[in-house]
């Protein structure tokens, strides 16, 4: 694990691949069902703190003539991150009826969870420069990467409830993936072609992503019953404990160029540019699902997981299996060859592009550039059960483009721009495919009838710059969205069920101001620069009539118009450096918050999930000691507030997750050899 790649015991167990139906040749059930390995529970375990390691060489040599250089760069890195919360909550509510004071609580969980994720990546860059005019690269990269989690929650879900029922649920997870690219790329100048410049760019990336072995389990807890009826296991109202093998396997073609050259021989002359590309990406997605049953009686369960998944209580090995009528065979593993097609899926992208556009000045003091760009789109993401739905889209774009520049003064420009831009669903989004996130949590399901999203942009925006690294803008903008896409509850599945879906348009109106600014006009403050930017924004998006009859129903005078999904009113970014190069310390305090957004649309009136505002305040701080060594300490997240996803309703707030992150201190130095 500690190098991204998982251990053998989350394999899948040669004998499972073909698992008999119960009940079919219980000895050989029995026999594969031992082979699976036992650990079904997170442990809490002391972890080793966050540590991460680079190293990097780079040196560029004149070869032959002087204009004649091959430059190289090797970089390797190594990263341990650990992440923890405990009594975090994790609630779903839903409106019971027209006339509710409150929402109706479905469940609400205590939420423990612990990630421990390793990172490491090797980079090598190798260029060639054979003249001023002529110059090529390739680029290597690799990554691997390694998460273990484990989730604990437990508490009431009254939607169940037979008495003071508490529900315990767990999952844990290796998620493994690597991503592996080349990539080559150059550059041509010929200048007697109207001093024509050539960028080309070609790359091959492939990704896996590997899920061994994630498991869940979950059991029913009545505090009020004498043992051994105070635990059992019911699936008529969970699922049974089960295991799940994912694989996911990607690879991205990449190609593409671009032409400048002046339509003239000045030096004011225009510039004329133009080119294309090509994408091919292909998907290939498998899930394997395992499920244990048991012919015993649930209250067999008395709360210790390692006893319940023994070799003792599996099937002809548990004491009550009786061999002449087969009654009371143990537990068992049965896959779910229904739901392994469905889950699975196959997807491919292809893009083709090209575009043209100008870059001219008009007078002394006018920049305009335009343009439009055509692409090609056709996505198909189908899944490996051949009874559902396929996902396609298969567009042709035009996405004109213009840019505007008043260069007022030397330092002062007023720019207005406008763009066309557009925004696919992802693999993911597109296929039928559903995904728990958590055992007792929210399944997701994709939507075979998403559509591209459309963006018109327009932007209007004053700079002022006052020296190197100094500037104040103000700027106003609108953005209009045609089929925009957002996560939305199910109110008809009988179990918690996200998807996503596309709204018919949704309208964006804002102004940001930014500023960077050098504070040494103030002596005391002349190592310090101050950095801020505001903006503010309003969006909307009509409901649909169903839903707002829905909502009024509640609420008689509510709007038939909500802020459009994933998008927070306000956003500030602040930053006050402090450099001394005299004593080589550099210091720096940043801090961002974002308003509330909208999450989860949810339907049928109850409202929507909204994530609240997080205050991030971050130090970093680096001493350089000597010529070649740096000392380095950072402190994330100081004010360390409650994270929180809400409901509100009659001025009531109802959690939907909560979780407070910790504060993380790292030190850290750098040596620099050369």
């Amino acid at each position: 694990d500690f190098l991204g790649y998982g251990n053998s015991f989350r394999s899948l167990p040669s004998d499972a691949e073909n698992i008999p139906a119960y009940p079919s040749n219980r000895a050989q059930l029995t026999s594969i069902t031992e082979s699976f390995n036992k650990i079904m529970g997170p442990e809490a375990t002391p972890s080793l703190m966050n540590m991460s390691f680079a190293f990097s060489i780079g040196n560029q040599a004149n070869v032959g003539k002087k204009q004649k250089q091959i430059g190289y760069l090797v970089g390797l890195s190594y990263k341990v991150a650990n992440d923890f919360y405990h009594n975090g909550e994790k609630g779903l509510y839903k409106l019971g009826g027209a006339g509710n004071a409150t929402l109706t609580k479905l469940h609400q969980y205590n939420d423990n969870q612990g990630v421990k994720g390793v990172l490491w990546g090797v980079v090598g860059n190798l260029s060639y420069k054979f003249s001023n005019a002529n110059k090529i690269s390739i680029n290597l990269f690799k990554n691997q990467s390694g998460e273990s989690s484990a989730r604990y929650m437990f508490g009431q879900k009254p939607s169940d409830d037979l008495g003071d029922l508490v529900i315990e649920t767990r999952k844990l997870q290796w998620l493994q993936r690597s991503l592996n690219s080349g990539q080559v790329d150059g550059a041509h100048f010929i200048e007697k072609l109207s001093n024509l410049k050539i960028e080309w760019l070609g790359s091959v990336t492939g990704s896996k992503q590997d899920e061994p072995d994630m498991r869940f389990f979950t059991n029913s807890y009545y505090p009020s019953l004498a043992s051994p009826y105070n635990y059992s296991i019911e699936p008529s109202i969970y699922q049974v404990p089960s295991r799940f093998y994912r694989y996911l396997s990607e690879i991205n073609y990449f190609f593409k160029t671009d032409f400048t050259l002046d339509a003239g021989k000045s030096a004011r002359a225009p510039k004329i540019k133009f080119g294309g590309l090509y994408s091919y990406k292909d998907r290939d997605f498998d899930e394997t699902r395992i499920n244990y049953q048991f012919q015993f009686a649930p209250t067999t369960y008395d709360g210790n997981i390692p006893n319940f998944v023994a070799d003792s209580m599996i099937g002809t090995n548990f004491s009550g299996y009786n061999p002449n009528t087969g009654a009371n065979f143990g537990l068992y593993v049965q896959g779910v060859p229904n739901d392994d097609l469905k889950n699975s899926y196959t997807a491919n992208q292809t893009i083709g592009a090209a575009y043209a556009m100008i870059d001219a000045l008009i007078g002394q003091k006018f920049r305009i550039s335009g343009g439009a760009r055509y692409e090609y789109t056709r996505i198909y993401s189908s899944s490996k059960d051949s009874t559902l739905a396929v996902g396609k889209l298969n567009n042709n774009d035009i996405l004109p483009a213009i840019n505007t520049t008043w260069l007022i003064t030397d330092k002062m420009n007023l720019r207005f721009d406008y763009s066309r831009t557009l925004a696919r669903p992802t693999f993911r989004e597109l296929a039928p495919y559903a995904s728990e996130d958590f055992a007792g949590g929210e399944v997701f399901i994709g939507n075979a009838e998403l559509k591209r999203t459309l963006i018109d942009n327009f932007d209007l925006r004053w700079e002022n710059y006052f020296a190197s690294g100094e500037m104040i803008s103000i700027g106003a903008f609108m953005k209009f969205f045609y089929d925009p896409i957002e996560t939305v509850d199910n109110p008809a599945a009988q179990n918690p069920e996200l998807s996503w879906q596309n709204v018919e348009q949704a309208n964006m109106y804002g102004a940001e101001f930014d500023l960077r600014k050098d504070l040494g006009f103030i002596r005391a403050l002349r190592n310090f620069k101050l950095g801020l930017n505001f903006t503010y924004i309003y969006s909307e998006v009509s409901i649909d009539s169903a839903e707002i009859a829905a909502i009024r129903a509640t609420e008689p005078n509510a709007k038939d118009t909500r802020p459009m999904f994933g998008q927070s009113p306000y956003i500030i970014n602040a930053y006050l450096l402090y450099n001394n190069p005299e004593i080589g310390l550099d210091v720096n305090l940043a801090y961002n918050v974002s308003g509330p957004k909208i999450i989860i649309n949810v339907k049928g009136g109850t409202p929507d999930v909204m994530s609240q505002p997080y205050n991030f305040l971050n130090l970093t701080a680096a001493k350089r000691v000597g010529e070649k060594f740096q000392v380095l300490l950072t402190a994330k997240n100081l004010i360390n507030q409650n994270y929180q996803e809400t409901y509100t309703y009659n001025d009531s707030e109802y959690i939907y997750r909560q979780f407070k992150a910790g504060i993380v201190i790292e030190a850290g130095f750098k040596f620099n050899i050369n």
